[in-house]
């Protein structure tokens, strides 16, 4: 294993407790956003969308939702917030949008669907609407750990957020007008930005005590 590979050292480097008041350029937020953009989804359904939190009385709302470890990652330079879409059955017209951005009309489409909605329910089980929005919340995870590597190769450390009242989060950001309540969930949240201080080593086991060879 090369010690001295980019990819290595920023996954080495990200590791944050609490951050500074030192601000993101917009070049490098914008690069991380494409990066979470670009990242891969099941059948590409793109299952999420970010709410790019920067007004302060949004933070200050958010507050509310927080326990009590993560109100101080409200102030991050950054915050996001992923949205997932809650109608996942091959008759959504989200899911039919986003087959037919892919390229497919017609036959193509309808035959795609058909088979799309028997993955979903006989190989995956996704049934109920909970477990759609769980199977949704595993694709916002995927872009946020974009997002978390893209930011540590820019020096940039984040915090992944899981750490809130979903209930009390839907409620405040549908009272806002940020989400549908009706067709969306709150996923999870992140805080991107620079550390205050070098936070203290971190734990991890060892490779081999992690990954079998079968």
């Amino acid at each position: 294993m090369a010690e001295d590979n980019p990819v290595l050292e920023a996954a080495q480097r990200r590791h944050v407790k609490q951050f500074s008041p030192r601000q993101i350029s917009d070049d490098d937020w914008n690069l991380i956003l494409e990066v979470a953009r670009l990242a891969p989804s099941s059948f590409g359904l793109e299952h999420w969308r970010i709410l790019d939190v920067r007004t302060p009385q949004m933070r200050e709302t958010l507050k509310e939702v927080m326990n009590q470890h993560n109100p101080p990652r409200l102030e991050a330079a950054r915050f996001c917030v992923f949205v997932t879409h809650d109608d996942l059955s091959a008759g959504s017209p989200f899911v039919s949008d986003a087959f037919i951005r892919q390229g497919m009309t017609g036959q193509v489409l309808a035959d795609f669907l058909a088979g799309y909605g028997q993955f979903i329910t006989d190989h995956q089980g996704l049934t109920q609407s909970r477990q759609m929005r769980d199977w949704a919340a595993k694709q916002a995870y995927i872009a946020l750990a974009y997002m978390m590597l893209a930011a540590a190769s820019l020096g940039i450390d984040s915090c992944p957020i899981e750490g809130f009242a979903s209930a009390k989060a839907q409620q405040l950001l549908g009272e806002a007008g940020a989400i549908d309540p009706q067709r969306e969930s709150v996923a999870l949240m992140g805080a991107f930005g620079y550390r205050a201080a070098e936070p203290r080593p971190r734990s991890r086991r060892q490779l081999a005590e992690i990954v079998t060879i079968i």
